[in-house]
């Protein structure tokens, strides 16, 4: 019972008729993605905690932490190439049902199919780059400025997260209907 009334107990695993949404079982792809996306959730919490301390020395002590802004943007960077696969391995991407909330689930797997096959070209064209940009970054010894962090490494995350999340829309693709 709600301790308010005319407020219902939300509970996210349920759809709005009350059925579970969570599949019977979870396939060894989710849960890959879903400890990638853990740890990059653990990059946020520790550049939230940085950029707290960071924020009580500037204004109580007039002493930041150096280079602040480049581990937040990093950490920042890091984080969300961890959660792009575990985002669409779980469906839990913001979509837009204007057009295909009305029609039949076979056509809906149709654009699915199609949809997915596109993200997955884009996202093979993207890691290629990310990979030709991390190499020429590890070439030229490029540094940040302020903590002189070589910055080829989160190429290096960069690319793993993209290409984890291409196989993700792969293997969507492969999908058989109802599964």
């Amino acid at each position: 019972m709600s301790p308010l009334p005319g407020l219902q107990r939300c509970d996210a695993m349920k759809d709005v008729d009350g059925g579970d949404t969570r599949k019977p079982e979870e396939t060894g792809l989710t849960r890959f993605t879903r400890l990638v996306a853990l740890v990059g959730g653990f990059a946020v919490v520790g550049v939230a905690a940085l950029t707290v301390v960071s924020v009580i020395g500037r204004y109580t002590f007039g002493t930041p932490i150096t280079g602040d802004y480049e581990i937040v943007e990093y950490g920042i960077s890091f984080a969300a190439f961890c959660f792009f696969a575990f985002a669409h391995a779980t469906n839990s991407h913001i979509i837009a049902e204007f057009f295909s909330g009305r029609m039949s689930g076979r056509t809906t797997r149709l654009i699915d199919a199609v949809q997915n096959s596109i993200l997955f070209a884009i996202l093979i064209v993207l890691v290629w780059r990310v990979v030709v940009g991390g190499v020429d970054k590890f070439e030229t010894g490029d540094e940040s400025m302020f903590l002189a962090m070589k910055t080829w490494w989160l190429h290096v995350v960069g690319a793993f997260g993209l290409a984890l999340f291409a196989w993700v829309a792969f293997r969507k693709i492969l999908e058989k209907p109802g599964s």
